[in-house]
């Protein structure tokens, strides 16, 4: 019977989201056509839909079956004495594990097969259950230190770690369940402020203005001279660039190399440029640089970042092909390059050796450094003097990635917040629970002589040392799943910005004392005489 009211309930809350999912597009769609690049078209998502049941339905059985069948275990004699630790003493018997297992696994599935990375929907996954064993093991730390910092206190001080381990406590689940919202906000605040902290911070101050492309070699001289007549233009470089289309990698058809995070080198055409002598700051991690008199067109030589170099296992001695203008180039590899490509310097995953590449017909491309009020005056000069050059404003780039980064922060900041609001309902939920016995304990109380104030003191306590405890801990674990996206996946750079750590302790520290203070008010205001004529 129960089984069924839930299910009833989650199809009910299933449907509403449902229907919330599919007016959305329709409701945002007019904002978005004039601001997106392509045409917003809108349609049935029946497949989106199915997918997004399937995992409301998954996700409910998941939660709701190991509850229900520890109630199926409780005797019939315990539900007549006290309420407290009715579930202690009846955990899951093995025989009904299945019936947990198989939606567990199916969810599981379920989410590695819609993901479009699924080593990422497999980390996720390893990360989620690593948090929930953390936050687990936490809620039963807090439990544990409760008991031994007992002896000693005041008793209203007792009061509230007593509360905290007393059976039937919440103390595990809201460990958990906020934990886990708190470690969500951590984790994307943290990897949102780096990036942003990375955007306008550091790459304004090495980044050019502009990058210049498709320059004509009898424009050079000319282009050179017109920019460096304009008010505090600085540091023009140049370099020669082609395209070219990666055919083989030593001596294996690029349609024959097995897929990979790096095939983006292999798909369609990639810039290339050619050069007699390093490029500035250069930093060789193998091999070494051709001598500036090399010439050879019968062995053409080729340095590949290090990155590729290690994707496809290519050495110093092996071979990249590369069609240009319809002929094949095969290039011995001379060299790996360690190259930052957040410098936004003009990097380029190919360097090659003159004497063979540098005959096909090349454009240049440029890049300018000048103070913002320079830039729409130089915008202007390049689009009337040399038409065919096409500029690219780099803080304008800049700007549309902060803003798109920006954009996506609030989206996953919403989620986790939904996350912490999840978490304040299963307190909540809990405080409810346990409100009879909280009634008891401040009628007792009262009746001793305690004050409201006393009382209300021995609650904060108890919800303030929870919210806090999960809070310190959920910035821990939320900082170094930030760190392990950053450094580990995205390879960018990371540090600990206090706000990501205080915000979040904040939060719980107040979504637990509000919870908390909202569910025993009724506690606080009840008055003793009823409830000491009935007992």
């Amino acid at each position: 019977i129960y089984f069924l009211q839930i299910l009833v309930l989650a199809l009910i809350g299933i449907a509403i989201g449902l229907l919330i999912g599919a007016v959305t597009p329709a409701l945002i769609a007019p904002a978005l056509a004039g601001r997106l690049p392509i045409d917003v078209t809108l349609g049935p998502a029946l497949p989106s839909l199915i997918i997004a049941t399937s995992f409301g339905v998954l996700t409910t059985l998941v939660f709701a079956l190991p509850s229900l069948l520890r109630a199926r275990e409780i005797p019939a004699a315990r539900l007549f004495r006290a309420s407290a630790g009715l579930f202690s003493g009846s955990p899951v018997r093995k025989r009904d594990l299945p019936y947990i297992g198989v939606p567990l696994v199916l969810l599981l599935i379920l989410t590695v097969l819609t993901a479009t990375d699924k080593a990422i929907a497999l980390g996720f996954i390893g990360g989620s259950a690593a948090a929930v064993v953390i936050f687990t093991f936490a809620g039963r730390g807090i439990v544990s230190l409760s008991k031994r910092l007992i002896t000693g206190r005041s008793a209203f001080s007792r009061l509230a770690l007593a509360n905290l381990h007393r059976p039937g406590a919440s103390t595990v689940p809201v460990a958990l369940s906020l934990g886990l919202g708190l470690t969500l906000l951590v984790t994307i605040s943290g990897i949102e402020g780096n990036l942003d902290n990375e955007i306008n911070e550091n790459l304004p101050d090495s980044a050019p203005a502009f990058f210049f492309l498709d320059i004509r070699p009898d424009q050079i001289d000319q282009f050179r001279d017109q920019l460096l007549a304009q008010d505090n233009v600085s540091d023009i470089e140049q370099t020669p660039m082609l395209r070219g289309r990666v055919t083989a990698v030593d001596g294996v058809n690029s349609n024959d190399v097995g897929p990979g995070d790096d095939r983006w080198f292999l798909r369609g055409d990639r810039g290339l440029t050619f050069a007699a002598t390093a490029p500035p700051e250069t930093k060789l991690v193998r091999g070494e640089w051709w001598s500036a008199d090399y010439n050879d067109a019968s062995k053409p030589l080729v340095s590949i970042s290090a990155d590729i170099g290690r994707a496809f296992d290519l050495e110093p001695g092996d071979t990249l092909t590369i069609n240009v203008l319809g002929r094949d180039i095969t290039a011995e590899i001379a060299n790996w390059r360690e190259i930052e490509w957040q410098s936004l310097r003009m990097n380029f995953a190919m360097v090659f050796s003159p004497g063979l590449i540098d005959k096909a017909p090349y454009s240049l491309i440029a890049t300018a450094h000048m103070p913002r009020e320079m830039e729409e005056p130089v915008d202007r000069m390049i689009g009337m003097d040399f038409p065919n050059v096409s500029a690219i404003r780099v803080r304008e780039a800049l700007e549309a990635a902060n803003a798109i980064l920006a954009g996506i922060g609030t989206a996953l900041n919403a989620t986790s917040m939904i996350a912490i609001v999840a978490g304040v309902l299963v307190l909540g939920g809990a405080v409810a629970a346990g409100r009879r016995k909280r009634i008891y304990d401040a009628v007792v109380l009262k009746t001793l002589g305690a004050t409201r104030s006393n009382i209300l003191y021995a609650y904060a306590l108890e919800y303030g040392i929870l919210g806090l405890a999960t809070g310190v801990i959920a910035a821990f674990v939320g900082s170094v799943a930030a760190w392990s996206v950053l450094v580990l996946i995205m390879e960018a750079n990371w540090v600990l910005l206090p706000m990501t750590i205080i915000g979040p302790i904040a939060i719980g520290l107040f979504a637990t004392l509000a919870a908390g203070f909202v569910g025993t008010w009724q506690a606080l205001r009840s008055p003793a005489a009823p409830l000491l004529r009935n007992e």
